[in-house]
């Protein structure tokens, strides 16, 4: 097991008995009434600005994601989880999958103005495809149009990152 992983591995027996998960939702449920939590109610938080589901058990929290991979699998994820949609609440199992860390950088949704592998120069106005594989940053150019940008960076996300690419 990866020692970045290895502490974070709850008992399984004992989330097994406090927890039930539905691999068709994603949803968590409390096996029995604990705190302030009856039984049958959803288990967890959405964490702000993260945006991912944390449950709090035995005094300690864990990912919802990596939760459903140990009920679907029954091992404690050695891995890092991807949420295939880029939905970090969405934990049904058929939208989480086994990923390396740029694997599941690559899954990451835009966060600035124009569509993500597209800057625009603030000088020519100009729109610049940008895409990032193995550790380097490539150009593959300058264009008119933000969408003549996109095309570009969709067209190398493809024929780069494979099923890992996220273009919408």
């Amino acid at each position: 097991m990866s020692e970045a992983f290895a502490f974070a591995a709850p008992p399984s027996a004992l989330v097994r008995k406090a927890l039930r998960y539905d691999p068709d939702t994603g949803l968590f449920t409390w096996v029995s009434t604990r705190g302030n939590s009856k039984a049958g109610t959803v288990a967890g938080y959405v964490v702000p600005r993260a945006g991912y589901i944390k449950i709090g058990f035995e005094d300690r929290l864990f990912f919802a994601h990596r939760l459903a991979w140990l009920f679907s699998y029954d091992q404690w994820p050695d891995h890092f989880i991807d949420h295939k949609n880029g939905i970090r609440t969405d934990n049904r199992i058929s939208n989480l999958r086994r990923a390396s860390i740029a694997d599941n950088n690559r899954n990451r949704r835009p966060e600035g103005r124009c569509r993500k592998g597209v800057t625009q120069h603030k000088h020519t106005g100009r729109f610049h495809a940008l895409i990032a594989a193995e550790g380097k940053r490539h150009f593959l150019g300058s264009f008119a149009t933000e969408a003549e940008a996109y095309a570009a960076y969709c067209e190398a996300a493809h024929r780069l990152h494979g099923e890992f690419a996220r273009v919408a």
